[in-house]
């Protein structure tokens, strides 16, 4: 009987934090204020208010009272919203407004580089997301 609990806690603690979007299973230590703002950068991401979505990933993204978790998720998260920027708007009229989500999306993965790397997967894999972002800038 202990083991078919144990079992069944496993599977459903994995269930949960595979079901849960990126950062979501670290946002425990996040204040309501915290999740509400990345609630919202998903929401107009998703919605595609893009630009608005950059907007405020910035603006959390430079608390200094936010925790390394909650920074790295919107960092994540404001990358994500400035590449799609880019990409829609690189060939319109828009195009510097294009660049400089690119340069947003840029800045937000070097400070994440910087400052906030804990894991191993993020030294394999933020540098080399650095490196084709910045290829990609020039």
């Amino acid at each position: 009987m202990l083991r078919f609990v144990m079992r069944t806690s496993i599977v459903s603690a994995l269930v949960l934090a595979l079901a849960l979007p990126p950062g979501a299973a670290h946002a425990g230590d996040w204040s309501a204020e915290q999740k509400a703002a990345m609630q919202q950068i998903l929401t107009l991401r998703n919605g595609g208010a893009l630009d608005e979505a950059v907007t405020l990933a910035q603006q959390e993204f430079a608390r200094t009272d936010a925790s390394k978790g909650f920074r790295r998720a919107v960092a994540r998260e404001g990358k994500a919203a400035a590449i799609k920027v880019f990409e829609r708007d690189r060939e319109t009229p828009r195009a510097a407004a294009a660049a400089v989500a690119l340069c947003v999306a840029v800045d937000l993965m070097r400070s994440y580089q910087a400052d906030l790397m804990e894991s191993e997967s993020d030294r394999i894999k933020i540098p080399a997301e650095v490196m084709r972002l910045e290829a990609l800038a020039t």
